[in-house]
């Protein structure tokens, strides 16, 4: 979420690689970054990266870096997480997990080198911190700063950028399901947990579990449909990326309930100028009081 970009859910660019056979000096895997049809597409990669065993140990041995025209190597900014292990091998990474970012427009294809070449890491472009409290996890990234909720999950319980809250709050805001006979059923209600998941310099990821409930014991009394949702901040962005994923994999059958609409509500406190949100397509068209976008 920004002023004067995009807000929510971010639509992922194309990064392909090969793995290349190690060699006794440094070894390189070209990634190719490619954004095939979409303009506007916020900048962030996250993608996994298999490696041959006994490539790289620990990812602080790891550099994602771009050429110059002699080829020379430069460093940057990036975050890495082991995803698996050669266990029966020498334990050496196998899958990594690598966050960057890079601009892209529709038909460019930009080339990323994962490398374990002994080159100065790079800064990322704002210190990314996370306060993870009692009854809410605070992100800041540098030019925003993000509030969610743990007790009652609200998608966002607040949006701060350049000192100014860009959100409106509400009870009733978040992710809501409504069922055949016009019942609401509110994440909110139902929060079971909301957790740091990734914590890195790049990037961090909070995630959020839990069942859509009706109120005053109003509905199906076991309530409707399960969440999980992810969300994504950014260092030195004003973004939010977000994976919704509604859920009907309980342990135990709780039946079939039906529903008529399920939607992610929120509430912008000076209207929509200066935002931009990405789905579909992205939303250009400013809204007046009261009117809402699907």
């Amino acid at each position: 979420m920004r002023r004067k970009g995009p807000v929510a859910k971010w639509a992922g660019l194309l990064v392909s690689g090969v793995c290349l056979a190690i060699t006794a000096g440094a070894w390189e895997i070209p990634l190719t970054v490619e954004n095939p049809t979409r303009v506007g597409v916020p900048p962030f990669i996250t993608g996994g990266v298999p490696l041959l065993a006994g490539q790289a140990k620990e990812p602080a041995d790891l550099r994602l870096a771009v050429k110059d025209a002699a080829g020379k190597l430069t460093a940057i900014p990036a975050q890495f997480r082991v995803l698996a292990r050669w266990w029966r091998g020498d334990s050496s990474i196998r899958w990594v997990l690598a966050d960057f970012a890079t601009a892209s427009v529709p038909g460019e294809k930009k080339v990323v080198y994962l490398t374990d070449a002994k080159l100065d890491a790079a800064a990322p472009p704002a210190a990314l911190t996370v306060e993870d409290g009692v009854d809410a996890i605070v992100i800041s990234t540098g030019v925003a700063k993000f509030t969610v909720s743990k007790k009652k999950f609200n998608f966002l319980q607040s949006a701060v950028v350049d000192g100014e809250e860009l959100l409106a709050g509400s009870a009733d805001l978040g992710l809501v399901i409504e069922d055949t006979l016009g019942q609401k059923y509110y994440a909110a209600d139902g929060t079971k947990e909301v957790a740091v998941l990734e914590n890195g310099p790049m990037r961090v990821c909070v995630r959020a579990r839990g069942q859509h409930v009706a109120r005053d014991g109003k509905g199906y009394s076991r309530g409707m449909y399960g969440y999980d949702v992810f969300l994504n901040f950014y260092a030195g962005s004003s973004e939010v990326g977000a994976d919704v994923v509604l859920a009907n994999n309980f342990k135990s059958s709780i039946g079939e309930p039906l529903m008529k609409d399920a939607s992610l509500l929120l509430k912008l406190a000076g209207g929509s100028a200066g935002c931009r949100v990405y789905g579909a397509a992205p939303l250009d068209a400013t809204l007046a009081g009261g009117e809402s976008v699907c």
